[in-house]
């Protein structure tokens, strides 16, 4: 936490609380990974222009949301589609809280793309190769930035919501 403070990657709550305890919303993951990647809070969009002046991607994230600007941009760096509607509109679900295998999705796209190799032997017992998110949680594994949520190292826990605690040391390694 101290080390995600000092690299400008979270901010805290108003009150000066960080809140470890408390689960990651999707809108707070989106703001950890662009300040994380790009190393700033006022990331810049395709066509060189400010985020925050682009048209919405999503229709239930719009240029007042806080963190409009880091969504829009984990969008155009492929991080994200968000949910694809029936009228063919997307939503992002900023208020949701994210679960660790979309966390293991969002990491190594924001730091390999889609174009890796992992390994097909499962490393956790609660993540099967059939798993929608398994070849992110393998490669997060293998890249050394989870060890699994049980003493053991044998379960990942996929679909339990990421706390801020954990998200601190996620970006740190």
């Amino acid at each position: 936490i101290k080390w995600a403070k000092e690299n400008s990657i979270t901010t805290g709550y108003e009150d000066g609380t960080y809140r470890p305890d408390e689960p990651v919303s999707r809108a707070a993951m989106a703001a950890f990974i662009i300040r994380a990647k790009e190393k700033t809070d006022n990331p810049i969009c395709n066509g060189n222009i400010s985020c925050q002046n682009t048209q919405p991607y999503f229709k239930d994230v719009g240029p007042s949301f806080k963190f409009y600007a880091h969504i829009q941009r984990l969008y155009e760096l492929g991080i994200t589609q968000g949910w694809v509607m029936s009228d063919g509109s997307r939503e992002y679900r900023p208020f949701e809280n994210i679960s660790r295998a979309a966390m293991a999705a969002f990491l190594v796209r924001a730091l390999e793309g889609e174009n890796f190799g992992y390994n097909f032997n499962p490393y956790f017992q609660d993540v099967p190769p059939n798993h929608p998110q398994f070849k992110y949680i393998q490669r997060l594994k293998e890249l050394g930035i989870t060890k699994g949520c049980n003493a053991e190292g044998t379960l990942y826990c996929p679909d339990r919501a990421v706390t801020r605690a954990e998200m601190a040391v996620f970006l740190c390694r």
